[in-house]
């Protein structure tokens, strides 16, 4: 049997834990998303790809963003394409063509690719920054314009401080877009999908949404250990979480 001197500490640890999940206030993930909508621009959602369950989400709320106020939906789609679009094959997926299926024939709501065309890679924009022109561009043509953009995880950070040894770093959508066009209210929200190893948003039982603050101070998102930036506070990089 372990001394006792040993036993509490861990349950001490194990409590303090447990505290900081059951004092998150958790959201359900649609209603979140259009509460997030009505009061803010441009909502920045990032999705892991090829995942069902994200799709399903989306699919389900897109009906409901026109009563939320949003005027145009954009896309990580080639943006030098209009009608029946081409999705590269890195993220297109039955449950992505559905999703975009409904968005372009149900929403009643403008759809716009913003992805940097395969003919431009060799431009010397990068395609954070040409996604960033694309979404200030609908701002610019259409005043009053409300926005929710649907791309990549890594594509809706909020800030990205590469490491020093990076070639050639970008900035983020988030940040190109706040240079383009100053003023405006911007929301990003990243996704967790099934990553409790890696990702402490996990330990919430999904599917949930929550908003990111100091308070969560110490706390990693998994996917971001595919990129060589420096450790950053989880608020400096996303405004909030949806785990599913």
């Amino acid at each position: 049997m372990k001394p006792l001197y040993l036993i509490l500490p861990l349950l001490i640890i194990g409590c303090s834990a447990k505290a900081q999940v059951a004092h998150q206030d958790v959201n359900a993930p649609q209603d979140y998303l259009l509460h997030k909508l009505t009061a803010h621009d441009l909502v920045l959602f990032g999705t892991r790809h090829k995942t069902p369950s994200i799709h399903s989400l989306l699919t389900n709320l897109i009906p409901h963003l026109k009563g939320a106020g949003v005027t145009h939906i954009c896309l990580e789609i080639e943006a030098d394409q209009e009608g029946n679009f081409k999705i590269s094959s890195l993220i297109d997926c039955p449950s992505y063509r559905e999703m975009v299926k409904v968005a372009v024939e149900e929403s009643g709501i403008k759809v716009v690719p913003v992805d940097l065309p395969q003919s431009m890679y060799k431009a010397s924009v990068n395609r954070n920054e040409y996604m960033a022109q694309q979404i200030a561009l609908v701002f610019k043509e259409h005043e009053g314009a409300k926005v929710f953009a649907i791309m990549g995880n890594l594509h809706v950070l909020k800030t990205l401080n590469w490491q020093d040894h990076v070639p050639n770093p970008c900035g983020s959508v988030f940040s190109y877009f706040g240079e383009l066009v100053p003023g405006k209210k911007t929301f990003s929200v990243v996704s967790c999908v099934d990553d409790p190893g890696r990702c402490d948003f996990a330990r919430l039982s999904g599917p949930v949404a929550v908003d990111v603050d100091d308070g969560h101070s110490g706390w990693k998102i998994g996917f971001t250990s595919l990129i060589a930036i420096k450790p950053t506070r989880v608020s400096d990089l996303t405004d909030g979480v949806i785990v599913f």
